[in-house]
């Protein structure tokens, strides 16, 4: 009777563990991310909660330039949102998918004044 409970106990917690989401898969936009674009090389310092993403951006240089927030799909592929400058002024879109190996997105971004938005520009990124 011990046994067959041992048993039974371990084939539960092996499940459980299968099943459930690992801590990593659930933040993998967490952390600092060195990206490129036509204009530069800004890196990236983002902070996952849930499916809100927020952080800050920065130049080439490491001057910081401003925030970026969006909203996750609800596979936590996609990234979707708005960055603006440190006086609050919006300055554009964003979309961007991880790729299949988790460290890496492809997207695009756009800079937007009051009335309209600039194309889309390539957007990619690498977690540092």
């Amino acid at each position: 009777m011990r046994r067959r409970l041992a048993v039974a106990l371990a084939l539960t917690t092996t499940a459980a563990a299968l099943l459930a989401p690992s801590a990593s898969a659930a933040e993998f936009w967490q952390g600092v991310w060195e990206t490129k674009n036509k204009f530069g090389h800004p890196r990236l310092k983002l902070v996952q909660d849930g499916r809100d993403v927020h952080g800050k951006y920065f130049d080439d240089n490491g001057n910081l330039k401003g925030k970026i927030k969006g909203t996750l799909s609800d596979h936590k592929d996609d990234w979707t949102g708005t960055y603006r400058d440190l006086d609050g002024a919006d300055r554009g879109k964003f979309h961007v998918e991880l790729k299949g190996d988790r460290v890496s997105f492809e997207g695009w971004f756009k800079s937007c004044g009051t009335f309209t938005c600039s194309r889309k520009y390539n957007w990619t990124g690498e977690h540092s």
